[in-house]
């Protein structure tokens, strides 16, 4: 179904004229500021489509599932060669550097998982990569000062049991987020925080981000932050990333702060078309890589979530 035809039918499902709709747009969100009659009339007939990004927020307005709505309604432009060859550019650096250049070697399908671990098990996994890095050390002192204690979500690729790419993200509370703002000198307040990661090629960095972004539409996150390194800014920002703070040097590489809405990234076309072959390739649901306690922790927050909206 066709975006126009899927609005049409919204309308004359939800008993709602043009014009109320129009005004309930411009207060649900800011990328709807400048609407008028006449774009959206366009947009009804088919003339003019809008971004995916407006047409997933309308959808979102009418508490549609946005997994749902880019399989069977949304219409997308072509995607840029811009972003396909700054994600090559990337991936030919990583996937031929020295340092992703492996003694270990196997013939296994490898294995995905995306998992919650608290501190012990996540530094005991973790920690001697992430000392490589000047504003881990920091932070981790900060961590241990002030007591901080929190869970990851990890997404981990293993080989015969061996850990050989990760990605890491942890839910940013009050005082979280007061801690991480001041330390990069800017504002942190989207709900999580992605940090970095290690991915040997790209196969790894498709499948891991798809598995992210699955998580965030099974509970519903919208907003997140993510520190990157320098060889990343380019292809992330061409994508509907925004770089916040500025550079912050850590030994001899430079690290990026950029933030995104889940929803912008999703509507991407190149972002869009990787999630739906994951999915495609595993029957629409990617539940089978998500840990029992990972699946334990969505339902108990689900549950919460249902509470405070019964309040």
């Amino acid at each position: 179904m066709s975006f126009s035809l899927y609005l049409k039918n919204k309308i004359s499902k939800n008993k709602i004229n043009r014009s109320d709709l129009i005004a309930q747009l411009n207060l649900y969100h800011k990328e709807f500021n400048n609407l008028d009659a006449i774009t959206f009339s366009r947009w009804i007939t088919n003339k003019t489509t809008p971004s995916p990004y407006k047409q997933i927020l309308i959808s979102n307005y009418f508490n549609d599932d946005p997994v749902v709505f880019i399989k069977n309604n949304i219409t997308t432009k072509k995607e840029s060669k811009l972003v396909i060859n700054l994600f090559d550019k990337v991936m030919n650096n990583i996937e031929s550097s020295y340092s992703n250049i492996s003694y270990f070697h196997s013939n296994e399908e490898p294995e995905y998982i995306i998992d919650i671990l608290d501190d012990e098990n996540y530094n005991n996994l973790f920690l001697d990569y992430y000392m490589n890095f000047s504003t881990y050390q920091e932070l981790y002192h900060l961590y241990k000062i002030k007591n901080i204690k929190k869970n990851y979500i990890c997404v981990m690729k293993k080989k015969n049991g061996v850990i050989s790419s990760h990605l890491s993200l942890m839910k940013l509370d009050e005082n979280l987020s007061y801690l991480m703002s001041d330390f990069f000198n800017t504002d942190i307040t989207s709900e999580f925080f992605i940090n970095l990661g290690y991915i040997e090629d790209r196969e790894s960095y498709l499948f891991m981000t798809a598995l992210v972004f699955y998580f965030f539409y099974k509970n519903s996150i919208r907003y997140f932050t993510c520190l990157i390194r320098s060889e990343f800014l380019e292809f992330l920002t061409t994508l509907p990333y925004e770089q916040i703070g500025t550079a912050y040097a850590d030994n001899d590489r430079k690290l990026y702060l950029i933030r995104a809405d889940f929803l912008d990234i999703l509507s991407n076309p190149f972002i869009l078309r990787n999630f739906n072959k994951v999915l495609s390739e595993h029957d629409n649901s990617l539940d089978q890589f998500f840990s029992a306690d990972l699946i334990k922790a969505s339902e108990d927050r689900k549950r919460l979530i249902q509470q405070n909206l019964q309040l």
